[in-house]
């Protein structure tokens, strides 16, 4: 879903997503999914695909059909033409997105009790806030949703390992993540 996230910033080694299926002997192994969503801004359309060896792709077939009845005739001729169509503009999105994350990191990094490493990939920052008098991540995040009204999800919600961070994302504009930086700082 976001082999198209990647930051290549200055001074840092290239990044490029690598399919699992495209290394030796995965291809059969391997069942890819993507969607339009990301990439393409297509939130909210529920459009999709899923690429696999024939055996596991008729058997997703079968699923899906008694899942889904059909995806609308506009989303599939848009998707169409977001896949043929010009690609510049995903460029200029991310560009945009990297922006919002090195002033949504750069803001984290300010609040008292966070240390928050700069992604690589996505949309998403994953701060540490074992640094704030929080019981958990949870008891946190509720706080700053009821209180400051800025939406994150406590990271225990990935597991254990997650505990002690938040999620925070970065795909709104520069002043509502600044916004949210202020009340979050506020409720701190």
């Amino acid at each position: 879903m976001y082999e198209k996230f990647l930051y290549n910033d200055a001074g840092s080694p290239k990044r490029e997503h690598v399919s699992i299926a495209s290394l030796p002997g995965m291809k059969e192994r391997t069942v890819t999914i993507n969607a339009f969503s990301k990439t393409y801004a297509m939130t909210g359309w529920r459009l999709g695909y899923a690429a696999a060896a024939e055996p596991v792709s008729a058997a997703m077939t079968k699923i899906n059909a008694a899942e889904n009845s059909c995806v609308s005739t506009i989303a599939q001729y848009a998707a169409l033409e977001a896949l043929t169509g010009p690609q510049d503009y995903v460029g200029k999105m991310i560009s945009a997105f990297a922006k919002r994350r090195e002033v949504l990191v750069k803001g984290l990094n300010e609040l008292p009790g966070f240390a928050c490493p700069m992604p690589h990939g996505a949309f998403y920052a994953f701060p540490n806030i074992s640094g704030t008098n929080a019981e958990n991540s949870y008891s946190l995040a509720m706080k700053i949703v009821e209180k400051g009204h800025v939406a994150v999800v406590p990271g225990s919600s990935f597991g254990a390992q997650g505990e002690s961070h938040l999620r925070l994302a970065y795909a709104n504009s520069l002043e509502n993540i600044q916004a949210a930086l202020e009340r979050i700082r506020g409720i701190l």
